[in-house]
C-alpha cells in the first residue's frame, strides 16, 4: 500500500507554470522531476529542465515545441493543456515553494518506507536488521538528495582556500607513526585506506595501535571486527594499556595484586576513551553503513576500521571478483558520504608464499584490480623475522621485533616504506628505536616472559 498523503497538486502546478513564464525566479535544481506526483507535470518539468540545462530560453513556445519533437505532447494532454498550466498560475513561485515540494517528496518516501517495513514486519519473513537497513537506506538517500540537489561552488572554494592558507586547520589526521605520515600524510576524510598482509604479518597490531592512538588524542573511531571475537579483540587493547602480554590475559593466569590493579586501570582507561568496537561477525555493507551513520551522528566518528574486507557479507553478484568490487566501491562511497576515513584490513593471496622473495606487492592483493583502483592508500605489512630472516633487504637492519610497512599506493603522498618496532605479545607497533638502545617494549616483553 502506497501512502497518498503529503501531496499538493496546486503547488506542483504553480512551480511548473512559473518555470514556463519566469524561469529566473528560482533555482530549478532544487527539485527533480520525480518530486512531482502528477505525471503530465512531471513530464513537462523534465523536458523544460533539459532545455534549460542546454541553454535554451524557457517559455511556453519553446517547451511546447520540445514536447512535440520528443513525441510527448499527447502524454501531457496536448498543447492546450500546457497553455492551461501557464494560464492557471496565479503568482510566481520562489525557492521556498520548491523546497516545500521537495520536503513533501521526502515525507512521502519516508512514509512509504515505513509502510513497507510494517508489512514485512507483520509477515514475519524478513530479518529485523534487514528491515531497519532498508528504512535507513531509503531515508538516507532522500536526505542526501536534498543536501546535494545543487552545488554551492562559492562555499566549497572558500573552504578549500581556507585549508590551503591555514595548514593548522587542515582536517588530515596524523597516524600513530610520524615516519609513516611523511609518506602518506595521515588519514584524510573521504579516503579508503587498506592495510594488507599475509597472516601473522601484524595487520591487527597496526589496527589496534592506530585506533588506540586516535582515542588517546580524543579522536573518535569505530572498529568493525568481523574476524576476531569480542574477548580476543578487547584483550589486545587491554594488553597495550597494561603492558601485559595477550597470551597471559587470555590464558587464565593468576595475577598478583599489582597486575590486577594494572589491568583494572587499563580497562577503566578504555572505558573513558572515544573508541568503539563492534564484533558482530555477520555484517553486510548495508548494516555497516547503518551503524556508521548512527555513530557519526551520535559520537562524531572520524575514522572507521574494518577487520577485514573479505569478511563483509557480499551482495548478490555473478563472481567473487564482482562481489569484492561492490564491497570496495561501497566502502569508498561510505567514506565520502560521511566525510570520514575508512581503514580496512585486507588479506593478501598465497602467491607471496610461493615466491623466494616474500616481500608483498600490489599484485598480491586478492582480486587486486578493483581493490587497487578504488583505494586511496594501500599499506602492506612485512615481517622478515616470520620467514626466519635475520635482517631486512639491506642486509643490515635487524629484523627481530620489527615490521616494514610498505606504502605501495599513495594517491596524495609518496610511495615508500618505513621500518617500525613490533611487539607481538602486546599487539603493538611503535616508532623504531635505535639499535643500541633497547626499547621499553623489549624490557616489558622480558619482564612478563
Amino acid at each position: 500500500m502506497e501512502q497518498t498523503e503529503w501531496i499538493d497538486t496546486e503547488l506542483e502546478c504553480l512551480i511548473v507554470g512559473s518555470f514556463l513564464t519566469n524561469p529566473n525566479a528560482f533555482d530549478p535544481t532544487i527539485v527533480k522531476a520525480e518530486h512531482f506526483t502528477l505525471q503530465y507535470l512531471r513530464t513537462i518539468w523534465s523536458v523544460a529542465f533539459k532545455e534549460w540545462l542546454a541553454g535554451v530560453p524557457i517559455d511556453l513556445v519553446t517547451v511546447t515545441g520540445a514536447l512535440q519533437r520528443e513525441g510527448l505532447i499527447d502524454l501531457v494532454g496536448g498543447a492546450g493543456n500546457v497553455a492551461k498550466v501557464v494560464a492557471n498560475c496565479p503568482t510566481t513561485a520562489t525557492d521556498r515553494h520548491l523546497k516545500i515540494l521537495r520536503n513533501l517528496h521526502q515525507r512521502r518516501i519516508t512514509s512509504n518506507a515505513l509502510v513497507r517495513a510494517m508489512d514485512e514486519l507483520n509477515q514475519g519473513k524478513t530479518n529485523i536488521k534487514d528491515i531497519v537497513a532498508k528504512i535507513d537506506q531509503s531515508v538516507l538517500d532522500v536526505v542526501a538528495d536534498a543536501q546535494h540537489s545543487h552545488l554551492n561552488k562559492e562555499a566549497e572554494l572558500d573552504e578549500i582556500e581556507h585549508k590551503i592558507l591555514n595548514p593548522v586547520s587542515h582536517d588530515c589526521l596524523g597516524t600513530a607513526w610520524p615516519s609513516l605520515d611523511k609518506l602518506i600524510g595521515g588519514y584524510r576524510p573521504e579516503e579508503l585506506v587498506l592495510m594488507a598482509g599475509r597472516p601473522a604479518m601484524g595487520k591487527t597490531a597496526l589496527m589496534v595501535t592506530a585506533q588506540r592512538d586516535l582515542a588517546l588524542r580524543s579522536i573518535p573511531s569505530l572498529c568493525f571486527s568481523l574476524d576476531m571475537g569480542r574477548k580476543q579483540l578487547w584483550s589486545r587493547y587491554i594488553s597495550q594499556c597494561s603492558n601485559i602480554s595477550v597470551s597471559h590475559l587470555e590464558s587464565g593466569k593468576l595475577f598478583d595484586d599489582t597486575q590486577v590493579q594494572t589491568i583494572q586501570t587499563a580497562v577503566n582507561e578504555l572505558k573513558s576513551l572515544p573508541m568503539w568496537v563492534d564484533t558482530d561477525p555477520y555484517h553486510t555493507l548495508a548494516e555497516i553503513r547503518m551503524i556508521t551513520r548512527q555513530m557519526v551522528l551520535k559520537h562524531k566518528i572520524q575514522v572507521v576500521f574494518i577487520d577485514h574486507l573479505g569478511k563483509i557479507r557480499p551482495e548478490k553478484a555473478n563472481s567473487r571478483e564482482q562481489e569484492v568490487s561492490i564491497i570496495v566501491q561501497g566502502l569508498k562511497a561510505l567514506a565520502k558520504e560521511f566525510n570520514i576515513t575508512i581503514v580496512s584490513l585486507v588479506q593478501l593471496n598465497r602467491n607471496v608464499e610461493l615466491r623466494a622473495d616474500k616481500r608483498p606487492m600490489l599484485s598480491d592483493l586478492r582480486e587486486s584490480g578493483s581493490i587497487e583502483q578504488e583505494a586511496d592508500i594501500v599499506l602492506m605489512s612485512y615481517r622478515p623475522e616470520y620467514y626466519n630472516l635475520h635482517t631486512f633487504e639491506d642486509g643490515i637492519t635487524v629484523a627481530k621485533n620489527r615490521m616494514e610497512v610498505i606504502a605501495a599506493k599513495v594517491r596524495n603522498g609518496i610511495p615508500g616504506s618505513v621500518i617500525l618496532d613490533f611487539v607481538g605479545d602486546l599487539t603493538l607497533v611503535s616508532e623504531r628505536r635505535p639499535e643500541n638502545n633497547p626499547s621499553w617494549l623489549e624490557q616489558v616483553e622480558v619482564a612478563f616472559n
